[in-house]
């Protein structure tokens, strides 16, 4: 009786194990919903690096535009003369004459900043869309050019990243571009700010104060390159995501608008 007992219940047990069992559409089910959930997470995942990927980049730009933009307005304060501005189809270049020091020799040195509009060759130096900076001891040629890159255009897997030539203001949806621009004493279109002027009239009263400003195709600027007292450099940054960045600064020369005493 005994083992007839036990066998029964072994046969019971398997029975009821059986009942317990996943079914095909149970565990189709369960993979659907684990895949589902899958995808979710990786995703989260793929996202998340992107974010810290645009992150770092926007960082960078940030931290390389901040030290030219620092370089160049230090230049543009400290110089005691502009000698040459020539914005062409090719660049944007400028001149300046600054001491090196502010000790009593008064030692002089010259610097050129050249924006290149596209890549190209320069004295056997292939010279992507940058901003160049080259300091002389010896007054340059009006031909001279910088080409040493302190910021440039550079490409990434994810895109072009870094300075951009131009982009779309996602507020106005206008158009900008990253340039350098000379003005003259009497007008300082970084403060304009006048309500009842439209954007239009905003803008020609901009190119009036700017060296061979031209407004719809005419010319309304000035030409004379002794009255430029002030420079305006636009730079445009992008991430992987092509978030444009735009950063200006409008920086008045010393020597024209401030300082008299460093007259020779």
């Amino acid at each position: 009786m005994t083992a007839i007992k036990i066998k029964k219940m072994t046969k019971f047990n398997i029975f009821k194990a059986s009942k317990k069992a996943f079914t095909l559409v149970e565990l189709l089910i369960a993979v659907a919903i684990f895949s589902l959930f899958f995808t979710i997470l990786i995703n989260f995942f793929i996202d998340s690096l992107r974010n810290t990927d645009t992150a770092s980049t926007q960082a960078d730009n940030l931290r390389d535009t901040r030290l030219a933009l620092l370089n160049f307005e230090k230049d543009i304060r400290e110089a005691v003369a502009i000698l040459d501005f020539d914005d062409n189809d090719r660049y944007t270049n400028i001149q300046i004459k600054r001491y090196k020091t502010q000790n009593i020799n008064k030692d002089v040195e010259y610097v050129i900043y050249t924006l290149y509009k596209f890549e190209q060759n320069v004295g056997g130096e292939k010279l992507p869309f940058s901003l160049c900076r080259t300091a002389l001891n010896n007054e340059p040629l009006l031909t001279d050019v910088a080409i040493h890159p302190l910021i440039k255009g550079v490409m990434k897997t994810a895109g072009q990243v870094g300075m951009i030539a131009k982009a779309v203001e996602p507020t106005t949806n206008r158009e900008i571009q990253t340039e350098i621009a000379a003005y003259n004493m009497h007008y300082d279109p970084s403060y304009l700010n006048i309500p009842f002027l439209s954007y239009e009239d905003k803008q020609k009263e901009r190119y009036r104060a700017r060296y061979k400003g031209t407004y719809n195709g005419m010319l309304v600027g000035f030409n004379d390159k002794t009255k430029i007292v002030a420079i305006e450099i636009t730079f445009i940054t992008n991430d992987q995501r092509n978030h444009p960045n735009v950063y200006r600064s409008f920086i008045y020369n010393r020597k024209s608008f401030y300082d008299k005493l460093t007259d020779e």
